[in-house]
């Protein structure tokens, strides 16, 4: 026996019947390509506040290549290594919509699949949740920068990262100058060059240096500050030359 079938309900069946096929490619897109450490990230857009969205929405818009948060940046109630959580995830996701010519759409839906089939791990994913994911994650992605956001750095990172490379000049300097006679030779030292180069944001360590033990940092500081508070009748005198800038340093702020 032959059963006909309406047109609407055929239609209706080929529509679930491809829906399927879609939402399996999907899963299978997601489970090939998120890594492991950006599923928090995904967590995070769900529960953070509405705030701290807005935040990373409008810091987004304005950035195109790899950017450091500022110390100023606040997120409401959220803690900024969740944001930084989400940035990291959200780079990730436009990397992968570019490499698997995605549309926004085609991404929101297949993560939203995604989090459905891992039930477990996203507990208490209700309508109203997930409603509010498409809304936040369409607003995350809609500023790409086609994958040149690389990396994502704190205020905090920064000025670690900037000690650490002072540190490792500064010992260089002292190892490979400590038999040398000649000042001109010391401060021609390619390390002792490169800490110049890195500019102001090294004056503060070297003034700790500084007060730690007198050295020849004053044509560095000389070279970055364009200031010289050592009186002429001081020169030569290192640590005369010392308590100068150290002096200065004080007078301007600085800790030392």
């Amino acid at each position: 026996m032959k059963i006909s079938l309406p047109p609407y309900v055929s239609v209706q069946i080929v529509f679930f019947g491809l829906r399927s096929l879609y939402v399996f490619q999907s899963l299978e897109f997601m489970f090939l390509r998120i890594p492991e450490q950006h599923k928090p990230g995904i967590k995070k857009i769900i529960s953070v506040d509405d705030n701290a969205i807005q935040v990373i929405v409008s810091f987004l818009s304005n950035q195109s290549a790899s950017f450091i948060i500022p110390k100023s940046m606040k997120f409401g109630e959220t803690e900024e290594s969740d944001a930084v959580n989400i940035i990291e995830t959200i780079s990730t996701l436009y990397k992968l919509k570019e490499e698997e010519n995605l549309s926004d759409r085609d991404l929101v839906i297949s993560i939203v699949d995604y989090i459905h089939e891992k039930s477990d791990e996203f507990p208490s994913f209700s309508e109203a949740d997930e409603l509010c994911f498409i809304q936040r994650l369409t607003s995350l992605l809609k500023f790409n920068p086609s994958g040149k956001i690389m990396s994502i750095r704190t205020h905090r990172d920064s000025v670690a990262d900037l000690e650490a490379r002072f540190q490792f000049l500064s010992s260089q300097w002292k190892k490979e100058t400590c038999h040398m006679s000649l000042i001109s030779n010391i401060v021609s030292h390619p390390a002792y060059q490169q800490i110049i180069k890195m500019g102001s944001k090294v004056v503060p360590l070297i003034l700790q240096e500084l007060s730690k033990e007198p050295d020849h940092w004053f044509p560095a500081l000389r070279a970055i500050t364009g200031e010289n508070p050592v009186m002429s009748e001081d020169k030569g005198r290192i640590k005369k030359m010392a308590e100068a800038w150290l002096d200065w340093g004080r007078q301007h702020g600085y800790e030392c």
